[in-house]
C-alpha cells in the first residue's frame, strides 16, 4: 500500500473523517466524498467503515481505503479533473457553461481525466 494510502488508513483507525470536493458528472454540484469508522454493529466486533454519499460499507481497512482512493483521485471525480483544467486555462469558469457541457467541453474533460488518471498510476 502507498504511503498517501497508509496516511489515509492511520488516520480513519484514529477515528478521523476524510472528506474531498467530488462530483460525480460535469453539469453536475460539487459534494464531498467521505470515508470514516463507525462503532461496532450489534454483535460484529469489527469497526465498519462508509465512504458517502454512496454509503458503501466495509469491514475490511484496506478495501475501503483503496475504493475511496480510486473514486477521489481518478477520473470518476468530474471536480478533481474541473479543478486540474481550471488550474490550466485562465478564464476557463467563465468561458464554458459546466451545466450544459458541449462536445468541446466533454472532450476537454475526457482528455484532461486521462492525465489525472495516469497521476494515479504514478502516486498511489
Amino acid at each position: 500500500m502507498s504511503e498517501k494510502k497508509e496516511a489515509i488508513k492511520q488516520l480513519l483507525e484514529m477515528g478521523v473523517t476524510i472528506k474531498f470536493p467530488f462530483k460525480s458528472q460535469i453539469d453536475s454540484w460539487y459534494g464531498d466524498l467521505s470515508i470514516h469508522k463507525s462503532e461496532f454493529v450489534g454483535d460484529i466486533k469489527k469497526p465498519r467503515y462508509y465512504i458517502s454519499p454512496h454509503m458503501e460499507y466495509y469491514y475490511d481497512i484496506n478495501e475501503v481505503v483503496n475504493r475511496f482512493c480510486e473514486e477521489a483521485f481518478t477520473s470518476k471525480n468530474f471536480g478533481l479533473v474541473q479543478m486540474n483544467l481550471m488550474r490550466k486555462y485562465v478564464g476557463f469558469e467563465n468561458d464554458y457553461d459546466l451545466e450544459r457541457p458541449t462536445k468541446e467541453l466533454r472532450e476537454m474533460f475526457a482528455e484532461e481525466g486521462k492525465l489525472v488518471d495516469e497521476e494515479y498510476k504514478e502516486k498511489f
